[in-house]
């Protein structure tokens, strides 16, 4: 996953690294690392992409 500051402090922008194939694609819309990294301390429930 790819991270942009902006010029909002604290606001973030996260581009998932896309892997198409036959079957369709996949990205990981979520690495917790990544998140405590920016200081984005969060728990997510459920993700549906």
């Amino acid at each position: 996953m790819k991270t942009e500051t902006t010029c909002i402090n604290g606001v973030f922008v996260l581009n998932p690294v896309v892997y198409p194939d036959n079957r369709g694609l996949f990205f990981e819309s979520y690495q917790k690392e990544i998140f405590e990294k920016l200081n984005i301390n969060t728990e997510f429930v459920q993700d549906i992409q």
